[in-house]
């Protein structure tokens, strides 16, 4: 199987061990344009960029980004945001769970991932015509693929 591929399947299969109520984003990257049915509590995954970095011979080894995408609903009006900030507190919690597990387990891939590194975690998007909370974090994956 495709290094990145395992990867991003690893990543998807990690987040849904932590956060077992959620359901997979149908477009991760669009993930506003997802028809919720009145599940908010969404994850997706994000491919990005890739170096290579250096390594030993016979081995070849690569830094590439990844994202996490959260997302929830909030009960809003014009007058009071409380919901809103309650439910962005919760999903950074909910992404601090993620990016431990991540850090901690090396995807579950010891053969190919040798770091998970955060990089970023993005402020809130918040899209107001659906209530929806869209809280996204890069990460750094290093990998290697052996040559022999």
């Amino acid at each position: 199987m495709d290094a990145v591929k395992q990867i991003n399947n690893a990543l998807l299969s990690r987040i849904q061990l932590v956060l077992p109520d959620h359901k997979e984003l149908d477009f991760s990257y669009f993930p506003q344009t997802n028809n919720f049915y009145n599940n908010f509590k969404r994850y997706g995954t994000t491919i990005g960029s890739a170096n290579s970095t250096p390594t030993i011979t016979k081995a070849l080894s690569f830094t590439q980004i990844f994202s996490v995408i959260l997302t929830d609903a909030y009960k809003g009006t014009d007058h009071d945001e409380s919901d809103l900030k309650i439910k962005i507190f919760d999903l950074h919690d909910r992404l601090s769970n993620v990016l431990k597990d991540l850090y901690w387990t090396n995807l579950g891939l010891p053969n190919l991932v040798y770091q998970v590194a955060p990089l970023s975690i993005d402020a809130p998007f918040i899209v107001e015509a659906q209530q929806l909370i869209i809280l996204t974090s890069s990460l750094n994956i290093q990998y290697r693929l052996d040559l022999i």
